[in-house]
């Protein structure tokens, strides 16, 4: 399989996953414990906009883009989405169309399923840009290709 979305997804991808770790959460909690036990919680305050800035740079592509996908593999036979927890295997057959739209940016495509599934019919990724928007945009036109377009 070849990996055809872009890899610059920061948060999800550094920040995230170690803040998931229960060691991570356990000295936190016991600082802001300390903190507002000792009254020096106004410390805290210059965080604030810092850690709601990280939540909106987290979230925003879930809720500006329909089914996000963090990754995208494309084989001879279908596309396999990596969503948040989930994985989904898209035959191409069952592919209405892949779209880029490269002047947004980040530049995406967007994924059109003939017939909706539990996911819903629409995927957004941002395609691999190394080698440039042409080639990206020259990468959906193949994959398209494939679909019958």
């Amino acid at each position: 399989m070849q990996k055809i979305s872009s890899s610059n997804y920061p948060l999800t991808r550094l920040v995230i996953p170690v803040l998931r770790k229960p060691k991570v959460w356990s000295p936190v909690v016991i600082l802001m414990i300390l903190l507002v036990i000792t009254g020096l919680w106004i410390l805290l305050l210059p965080l604030i906009p810092v850690l709601l800035l990280l939540a909106a740079i987290h979230f925003s592509p879930g809720i500006v883009f329909q089914n996000f996908c963090k990754d995208v593999w494309v084989d001879d036979k279908e596309l396999l989405l990596h969503l948040k927890e989930d994985q989904v295997h898209l035959p191409f057959d069952q592919i209405e169309k892949i779209t880029y739209h490269g002047s947004n940016n980040p530049p995406r495509a967007k994924i059109t399923l003939r017939a909706a599934n539990q996911f819903g019919s629409v995927f957004t990724f941002i395609p691999d840009l190394t080698s440039g928007r042409q080639q990206a945009r020259k990468n959906i036109e193949a994959l398209n290709k494939k679909t019958g377009q």
